[in-house]
């Protein structure tokens, strides 16, 4: 039904999410911007996703583990209700039964998780304790790690921007450069 997208990760991919089509989901009510997918519905995936109000999704279960934000509305499902700001994390291997009564809006990544990392997190990022970025304007909110692998949310303040950084090959010859000198 879907072939890959964006699944090249050594190309670099900037998305307009307001531009992308909504595409329908199995479940009539609930609609996606799929801005990476692996293969059908079982398959890696990172999406903006939207439940209309009162629509719900079957029970089902993340193989590859599930997390996801909500952008704008309320998300629910068996272990609660989920507003706008809040971080879950659905370890592999959990199962649930999604739904929204007045709708919302979330961004999502499934199929992505180290099965070793059994850890469910909930985060309430109107709530939490933000820190200072790196880059002037930019507040960061640490959500989960695991060894290498951390997930963070950053928020940039009015009048500020991140410029795209410079390619992956790039940025590494500089930094060896860097090293030589020392």
């Amino acid at each position: 039904m879907y072939e890959n997208i964006n699944m090249d990760f050594s190309k670099r991919v900037m998305i307009d999410t307001s531009a992308a089509d909504w595409k329908a989901s199995p479940l009539p009510g609930v609609k996606r911007r799929m801005l990476e997918r692996q293969g059908a519905e079982s398959g890696r995936a990172t999406s903006v996703v939207r439940y209309a109000p009162g629509s719900d999704f079957a029970a089902h279960t993340h193989t590859g583990g599930e997390e996801f934000i909500v952008l704008d509305g309320v998300f629910s499902d068996d272990s609660g209700d989920y507003s706008a700001g809040s971080y879950v994390r659905n370890p592999v291997g959990s199962s649930h039964r999604p739904f929204s009564k007045p709708g919302c809006t979330i961004f999502v990544k499934l199929g992505q998780m180290d099965p070793d990392d059994q850890a469910a997190v909930r985060v309430d990022t109107k709530s939490a304790a933000w820190r200072l970025g790196l880059v002037d304007g930019l507040s960061v909110l640490p959500l989960h790690s695991v060894g290498v692998k951390k997930n963070r949310v950053g928020a940039m303040g009015a009048g500020h921007a991140i410029h795209p950084p410079l390619p992956y090959r790039r940025r590494r010859n500089l930094r060896s450069r860097r090293c030589v000198r020392r």
